[in-house]
């Protein structure tokens, strides 16, 4: 059997959010104790009317029940549309608290986490579970809470006109809660199998959508087709199956209810042939214990379904707890102006999965100088970058902005005074206007306009057909690499950050555009502390210190002819560079 406790920490987790509106979730529960009583009202008031008013034909006190019945449907109504309001009120605002609870989490979590799961399956977690997990909210939770004050106040009174009668069927309910646990547990598994395919189902189709062009390319649209079919042969499966076992759940809770109700007709004809029961009280019984069925009937069913969710709940309540790999200093300083000196000292950093990536780096860079960083693939080039901007934080050593630990400053006045260009940028699917602007969101028309033209891209944008106005398309596609990263540049400028990383750039572009990048590179650069991650050599000649990495380590540094004079570290990746393009060119 499922042990319900298993998900109790998650369930009043998710139970926690309707918190902070309390007040409201009591005047919710007053108004459904108050539909309650006043629906109990209505067999008591059959039951007077076949033992006292019929038999004695008194018109005066029928009209008086009549006046009476009127009254207590008014509350009821006016109970009935208070209820649905404030329900609406309470779970609308804790489904929205709770959304806004995994996105916001989302934004704390490090790199660390976006390269260990995929994208598919974030998506799934942020819409599907929490979608699903919401109608705890919207559906189980309230009912659960009514229909349980519906039973209690119902059971008491049935228990209260004849104790013997109604604890004769008890037994009956005993026969679902021996044979229901096995069934619901089966349901349950294949509902939870159910939910796992469909993280791997909605994986695919993003996957399907972001792999167009390769899949195209590679011709391999029958394997993917093929390997979605499966799965969502597997996802349909599991689902019969949990249906299945969902309705034999529901028919073993009404056979119980069939054996509840002959068993009520027979003893309780004999109570009323006996004189224990009046006529009335038997009618009035009759409807108590159909208030009854029905409330318990929700109840076990709402129950049930919600447990189901809890698998769901639990992927939802671990993701919202799990601890952000960088977190903010208690009390931050918030530097309004950086001057631009950089310093590291001995740091080392490790991935999960590939350990000692630097290994005690060390190194100093003054405001405004241009420093590149240079050595093979894989040496810790661009894990410095991404040190710099606290995206990881190092496992030992420290570095200096100002002179100031970077783990002291605030992630936005870090952040807002560094501006990265990478290789692949990336543009929101709106126009040239808003992508520029969202290196500075108040920025004016004539700062937008000034940036483009300071990143050579004022002239291409004018010759498409709306201008800045003109859409980019997903991801920018509607734009060559070069225009996508001279709007790049142009938001840096927006930006106008005090140093800038560039991540290899324009080692992704043709020989024109990345003359006019590097053009607007020059331009960005001027009186800015800037770290270049070059993958051609030839373009940072000019810098004003080189550093050579390898494995993870500083191992020179100096200004270019200073290291080729060495002939040690850049000198053979300059030379080695120079026999792959000699060999290029007589192939």
């Amino acid at each position: 059997m499922v042990k319900k406790t298993r998900y109790w920490k998650e369930y009043w987790w998710i139970i926690s959010f309707i918190k902070p509106y309390k007040g409201t979730m009591f005047l919710l529960i007053s108004c459904g104790v108050i539909i309650s009583l006043t629906a109990m009202l209505i067999p008591r008031s059959i039951q007077f009317f076949i033992d006292r008013i019929l038999p004695a034909q008194d018109l005066t006190l029928f009209l008086y029940m009549l006046l009476l019945l009127l009254a207590v449907l008014s509350v009821m109504i006016l109970a009935t549309g208070g209820k649905n309001l404030l329900q609406r009120i309470v779970r609308e605002k804790a489904a929205k608290d709770l959304q806004h609870t995994a996105f916001s989490h989302l934004r704390k979590l490090g790199f660390s986490y976006f390269e260990q799961n995929s994208t598919g399956q974030t998506l799934s977690l942020l819409n599907t579970d929490v979608q699903d997990v919401q109608r705890i909210y919207r559906d189980y939770f309230p009912q659960i809470v009514l229909q349980s004050i519906t039973c209690v106040i119902a059971f008491f009174i049935i228990a209260s006109m004849n104790l013997v009668l109604s604890l004769i069927i008890i037994p009956c309910f005993l026969v679902y809660y021996i044979a229901g646990p096995w069934v619901e547990r089966q349901a349950f598994l294949y509902l939870r199998s159910f939910n796992e395919h469909r993280v791997d189902v909605e994986k695919d189709i993003y996957e399907t959508m972001s792999s167009m062009q390769e899949a195209r390319a590679y011709r391999l649209e029958a394997w993917i087709r093929k390997r979605f079919i499966e799965r969502l042969g597997h996802m349909n499966k599991d689902w019969l199956k949990s249906i299945i076992f969902a309705h034999t759940r529901g028919s073993i809770r009404r056979l119980t209810i069939y054996l509840a109700i002959l068993i009520l007709f027979v003893y309780g004809s004999h109570l009323v042939r006996v004189g224990v029961l009046s006529l009335g009280e038997f009618i009035a019984y009759y409807f108590y214990f159909f208030i009854v069925m029905n409330a318990l009937t929700h109840l076990v069913t709402a129950t049930t379904e919600q447990h189901t969710l809890m698998f769901q709940a639990k992927r939802l309540y671990d993701f919202c707890h799990l601890k952000p790999d960088v977190v903010e200093s208690s009390n931050p300083k918030d530097l309004r102006f950086i001057k631009g000196s950089i310093t590291v000292q001995h740091i080392h950093f490790s991935y999960p999965t590939y350990p000692n990536a630097l290994k005690g780096v060390s190194f100093q860079i003054l405001p405004g100088e241009h420093v590149a960083l240079v050595g093979e693939s894989g040496c810790g080039k661009t894990t410095l970058l991404k040190l710099l901007g606290r995206f990881y934080d190092m496992s030992k050593g420290q570095i200096f902005i100002d002179a100031i630990p970077i783990q002291e400053l605030s992630l936005s006045s870090l952040r807002s005074n560094i501006g990265y260009v990478f290789q692949e940028t990336y543009l929101f699917g709106t126009t040239i206007r808003e992508n520029i602007a969202f290196g500075h969101p108040e920025a004016s028309e004539e700062d937008i306009v000034e940036a483009a033209k300071l990143a050579f891209a004022h002239e291409f944008i004018m010759e498409l057909p709306k201008g800045y106005d003109t859409l980019v398309g997903e991801r920018g596609y509607k734009l060559s690499g070069g225009q996508k990263q001279r709007i790049s540049i142009a938001r840096m400028f927006i930006k106008n950050p005090a140093i800038v990383l560039l991540d290899e750039a324009t080692s992704a572009l043709d020989n024109i555009s990345e003359a006019h990048v590097q053009q607007a590179l020059e331009k960005l650069t001027q009186g800015r502390t800037t770290i270049t991650i070059a993958h051609r050599l030839s373009t940072v000649q000019n810098c004003d210190k080189i550093i050579v990495m390898d494995k993870g380590r500083v191992v020179e540094e100096g200004t270019y002819d200073q290291l080729l004079q060495r002939k040690e570290g850049l000198y053979r990746l300059v030379h080695g560079q120079t026999v792959s393009v000699e060999e290029e060119v007589r192939a």
